[in-house]
C-alpha cells in the first residue's frame, strides 16, 4: 500500500533564556492495498517546550494529540479501529559532541477514546540515540564546491 504525508514544523526560540517552543504537525493518508484494506487517516499534532538545564542537557515537555480514523475493509469501516489520544511526554536530552543526542522519554496518555475493543497503552518509556548530519558542508577553500 502507499500513503501520502504532509508535515508542518514551526519553531520559536529565545537563545538568551535557553527556551524554545516548537510544533510538529503531520497528516497521513493511506491508500487501499491489494486486498482492498485501507488504514485510516492519521493526524498528529505536537507542541514542545524545551529548556536548557545545564550545558548540553535539555528538559523537554511534549503535549501530543493523535487522531486516527477508522480502517476500512472492502469499503466497510472496521468497528475496532480508530482512536483519539492526548499524551504528555516529559523528556531529558543530552547532547554529545554537538551532533549526537541521547534522549529518555516517558509517554503518559491523559485522555484516551478508542472505537470498539482495542488494546490501549497505560504508558511507554523510550531511549533514543540520534545523530545530525550536515549535508550542506562546503570546502572553505572552494565555497561553491566546484573544481577548478
Amino acid at each position: 500500500a502507499f500513503a501520502l504525508n504532509a508535515m508542518l514544523f514551526f519553531n520559536k526560540g529565545w537563545p538568551s533564556t535557553g527556551i524554545r517552543i516548537f510544533s510538529l504537525n503531520r497528516f497521513e493518508y493511506n491508500f487501499p492495498d491489494k486486498q482492498d484494506y485501507q488504514y485510516g487517516s492519521v493526524l498528529l499534532n505536537s507542541i514542545f517546550f524545551s529548556k536548557k538545564i545545564f550545558p548540553r542537557f535539555f528538559g523537554i515537555l511534549q503535549c501530543r494529540g493523535e487522531w486516527r480514523m477508522r480502517d476500512s475493509d472492502h469499503g466497510a469501516e472496521r468497528e475496532n479501529s480508530g482512536n483519539y489520544l492526548v499524551i504528555l511526554s516529559p523528556q531529558l536530552s543530552y547532547s554529545i559532541a554537538g551532533s549526537w543526542n541521547v534522549s529518555l522519554l516517558y509517554d503518559l496518555p491523559v485522555y484516551k477514546n478508542y472505537n470498539g475493543k482495542q488494546l490501549t497503552p497505560k504508558f511507554s518509556v523510550a531511549v533514543s540515540l540520534t545523530h545530525d548530519f550536515d549535508l550542506n558542508r562546503r570546502s572553505t577553500a572552494n565555497p561553491l564546491g566546484k573544481s577548478k
